[in-house]
C-alpha cells in the first residue's frame, strides 16, 4: 500500500485538479477577450457590434476577479470531499482571503494591485479554511437537531461558531507563515551574500514562475510580487532588457514554450477531449496567451512537469549562448507580451533572419522535448494502461487488454479526477485485502443449502465492506479486471471445497463490460469450465444485437447457467425470460421490500407463477424478516437469499453452515 502520507498528497491534488478543471470556461472567457484585444492591436479590427474600449478594462476586470472565482472553486470542490456544508465553506474562504490580503496590503487596494489574477493565497486559504470547518465542527457545533422543516436554518446555525473559529485561525495561520517568510527572506538579504551571474538569477526566477504555474497560481505575479519587477527592466544585452529575453526566447508561446506543448499535443492526440482542448487553443496560443492551456493540460499533471519546468531554462541557456556569440542589433521599440514568435523577433531585431531561424531552432527542439512527455501523458489516459496497473496490482497472469467498450469520461473535468483519483486508488489496492465472501440462498423446496452467491469484500482498518473503490472502477471501465479476479479466487476456493467433498453451486456476478470484452470472458471460461456456476447478469445485456448478449450466448455454450439479477426494476420485461434460455430469475430487493404491502404481493405472485411454469428457478434477494420469509414461502419463492438466514460468509465458513443448516430451526429462531 502506498504511504498514508502519499495517499493524503494524491487527495489533496485529485480535490486540486478537480477545482482547476472545473473554471477552465472562466479561463477560455478570459483568453478570448485578451485575444480580441491582441487581434485589436495587431489588425485594427474595428467590428460594428462591440465598443472596443471597453475590451481592455473588461479584461482587466475578468483578470482581476480570477482570485476570487478560484477561491471559491477550491473551496467548494474541497467542502465536497471534506463533506461540509459548500455554502459555509465559499464564505469563509472568500472572508478570509480578503482579510489576509487587506491585512498585507494595508487596504482594499490589493484588488488593483500586483495582487490580482491568481496568486498564492487563492490557493493556501481556502484549503486551510475548509479543512478547519471539518475540524471543528464536531467540537464547536450547537447541536441543534435537524428535525423538523426549518432544517437547513438550523444546519447553518450549527456553523455558527465552527465558521468563527476556523475564520480566525486561518487568517492567524497564513499571517504567522507570512510574517515567518519575510522576516527569513529579510534576514537572508541581510546576512547571506550572493553574488550570482545574471543569467543564473534570471534562470532561477524563471523556475519559480513556471513552478508557481504549475501549481495553478499566476506564476508572473506571484514571483513579481515575491521578488519585484525591477530586474526585468535591466538589460541584459543592449536595447534587450530582460524581460523582452525572456518573452522573445524563453517563453515561447507563454509559460512552460506553450507553442511546443500545444503542437506536441496536436501531433500526438488523434481524437477526444484533448484533442478538442488543443484546437482550441490554437489562436490563443500564437498570441502567447496560454492559460487556457495550462489549466486545461498542465496544472499538477505530473506526466509534464519535468518539461514544463525545464524547457524554459534550456531556451534560457541556449539562445543565452547563442546570442552572446553573435552581433546582433536589437532596436530600441519594445515588443508587447502577446506579439507572436517570429514577429516579436522581426520587430525588435528590424528582420534578422538569425535570431528568428534561433527562435525557430528552439521551438523545434522545445516541440522534440515534449513530444516524449505528451505521449506518455496520453498513453497515461488510455484505460488499457490503468487496467494493466490494476491486474498487476491484484497480481493477475492474466493480459486483458481494453477493448471498444472500455469508456473514456467525455468531461474535461471527468477525465482529470477519473484518472487521478483511479491512479490514486489503483496504487492503493492491497491484493491480501481483497476477498470473495459467499452468501447462501436457501433451498424452500428441500430446505437446505447448496446454494451461494460470490461477493466481492475488502478488508479495511476497522471492517470488512464492499470496496468502496468499486464504482470508479466500474465507471472507468476496468469491471472486466476485477471479474476475472473474482474468477480466480472463486477457482480456487471451489478446489478447497472439493477436498472436504462439497459441492455446491456458486452464483457469480458480470458486469455488461466484462460480457462484451472477448479476451476477459474467455479469461473467466477457462478458469471456471467445469465447475457448478450460474452467472447473474443485469437485464440490459440481453438487449438483441449487443457485444453482451453475443458473451451471454458464449457461457450457455460453454456450460454456465444464465441468471436475471434484480428482476422487476430498471430495464425489467418479457423479452429475455421469451427469446433466451434462462435458468434462474432473482427478484430485486426494492420489490421484497414491499412483500408486506398487497401490491407487493400481487407483483411477486406472478413473476413466481410465470417463473415456475416455464421452468425458471426464482430466488428472493434482500429478504430479512420473518413475516417477508413466510409470505414469499407460501407463493411458492424456490430460494431465498438475505440477511434473515446469513450474511456473506468468507469460504471457510460456507461448508459448515450448509452442513449445519436447517430451515425449520431457521425459521423458528432466525
Amino acid at each position: 500500500m502506498a504511504p498514508k502520507y502519499y495517499q493524503k498528497i494524491a487527495w489533496v491534488v485529485t480535490t486540486l485538479q478537480e477545482a482547476y478543471s472545473a473554471i477552465v470556461p472562466y479561463f477560455l472567457l478570459t483568453s478570448f477577450i485578451a485575444l480580441l484585444v491582441a487581434m485589436v492591436y495587431y489588425f485594427d479590427l474595428s467590428p460594428g457590434w462591440i465598443d472596443l474600449g471597453y475590451l481592455t478594462p473588461l479584461l482587466d476586470s475578468l483578470d482581476m476577479f480570477s482570485s476570487i472565482v478560484i477561491t471559491i472553486t477550491i473551496a467548494y470542490f474541497f467542502a465536497r470531499r471534506l463533506e461540509v456544508m459548500p455554502i459555509i465553506a465559499i464564505t469563509l474562504g472568500v472572508a478570509t482571503y480578503v482579510t489576509v490580503m487587506v491585512v498585507e496590503e494595508s487596504t482594499s487596494s490589493f484588488l488593483f494591485g500586483y495582487s490580482y489574477g491568481f496568486v498564492i493565497q487563492t490557493l493556501v486559504v481556502p484549503v486551510v479554511s475548509t479543512f478547519l470547518l471539518r475540524v471543528l465542527y464536531p467540537w464547536l457545533n450547537l447541536r441543534i437537531p435537524l428535525e423538523d422543516q426549518n432544517i437547513h436554518i438550523y444546519r447553518l446555525f450549527n456553523y455558527i461558531f465552527v465558521f468563527a473559529a476556523a475564520y480566525v485561525l486561518t487568517v492567524v495561520f497564513y499571517l504567522g507563515i507570512d510574517y515567518v517568510m519575510d522576516n527569513l527572506l529579510e534576514y537572508l538579504q541581510e546576512h547571506v551574500e550572493l553574488s550570482l551571474p545574471e543569467i543564473v538569477l534570471l534562470g532561477i526566477r524563471d523556475l519559480g514562475v513556471e513552478f508557481f504555474w504549475f501549481l495553478g497560481i499566476h506564476g508572473d505575479h506571484t514571483v513579481n510580487a515575491m521578488a519585484g519587477k525591477e530586474f526585468l527592466g535591466e538589460e541584459i544585452f543592449s536595447h534587450l532588457s530582460v524581460g523582452e529575453f525572456n518573452r522573445l526566447f524563453v517563453f515561447l508561446g507563454g509559460a512552460g514554450s506553450g507553442l511546443a506543448l500545444l503542437i506536441a499535443l496536436l501531433i500526438y492526440a488523434k481524437k477526444g477531449i484533448i484533442r478538442t482542448i488543443a484546437r482550441i487553443s490554437v489562436p490563443f496560443v500564437i498570441f502567447n496567451i496560454n492559460t487556457l492551456l495550462i489549466y486545461s493540460v498542465v496544472v499538477f499533471n505530473r506526466y509534464l512537469l519535468i518539461p514544463f519546468l525545464l524547457i524554459p531554462l534550456f531556451n534560457l541557456g541556449v539562445a543565452y549562448g547563442v546570442l552572446t556569440t553573435l552581433s546582433v542589433s536589437f532596436d530600441a521599440h519594445s515588443v508587447t507580451w502577446n506579439t507572436p514568435i517570429f514577429l516579436d523577433a522581426y520587430i525588435k531585431t528590424g528582420g534578422d533572419w538569425r535570431v528568428m531561424a534561433l527562435q525557430g531552432g528552439l521551438l523545434l527542439a522545445d516541440t522534440l522535448i515534449y513530444m516524449h512527455f505528451v505521449r506518455r501523458f496520453l498513453l497515461a489516459q488510455s484505460h488499457t494502461v490503468q487496467m494493466a496497473a490494476l491486474e498487476r496490482r491484484l497480481e493477475l497472469p492474466y493480459s486483458i487488454r481494453a477493448g471498444e467498450n472500455i469508456r473514456s469520461f467525455v468531461a474535461h473535468r471527468n477525465i482529470i479526477a477519473s484518472n487521478a483519483r483511479l491512479d490514486e486508488v489503483i496504487s492503493s489496492i492491497e491484493p491480501q485485502r481483497m476477498m470473495v465472501y459467499f452468501q447462501p440462498k436457501i433451498d424452500m423446496d428441500r430446505g437446505v443449502c447448496d446454494h451461494f452467491e460470490v461477493l466481492l469484500r475488502y478488508r479495511y482498518d476497522d471492517r470488512i465492506a464492499l470496496p468502496e473503490f468499486l464504482g470508479l472502477i466500474e465507471e472507468a471501465g476496468l469491471a472486466p479486471t476485477l471479474d476475472v479476479w473474482v474468477a480466480k479466487e472463486v477457482a480456487a476456493t471451489l478446489l478447497r471445497w472439493e477436498n472436504l467433498h462439497f459441492f455446491p453451486t456458486v452464483s457469480i456476478n458480470l458486469h455488461p463490460d466484462t460480457l462484451a470484452h472477448s479476451g476477459a470472458l474467455n479469461t473467466i471460461i477457462g478458469i471456471l469450465k467445469g465447475r457448478r456456476v450460474v452467472f447473474e447478469i443485469v437485464e440490459r445485456s440481453f438487449i438483441e444485437g449487443s457485444d453482451a448478449l453475443k458473451g451471454v450466448k458464449r457461457l450457455q455454450t460453454a456450460g454456465f447457467g444464465i441468471s436475471i439479477d434484480d428482476y422487476g426494476v430498471g430495464y425489467s420485461n418479457l423479452e429475455a425470460i421469451l427469446n433466451h434460455q434462462i435458468n434462474e430469475i432473482k427478484i430485486d430487493k426494492a420489490i421484497i421490500d414491499r412483500i408486506e404491502e398487497e401490491r407487493g404481493v400481487v407483483v411477486c405472485r406472478h413473476i413466481i407463477a410465470l417463473s415456475r411454469s416455464l421452468g425458471i428457478s426464482i430466488v428472493a434477494e434482500g429478504v430479512e424478516g420473518k413475516k417477508q420469509v413466510e409470505i414469499l414461502r407460501s407463493l411458492g419463492v424456490e430460494y431465498i437469499q438475505g440477511f434473515y438466514f446469513s450474511p456473506a460468509l468468507p469460504g471457510h465458513q460456507a461448508p459448515a453452515y450448509a452442513r449445519d443448516f436447517r430451515l425449520e430451526q431457521q425459521i423458528r429462531h432466525p
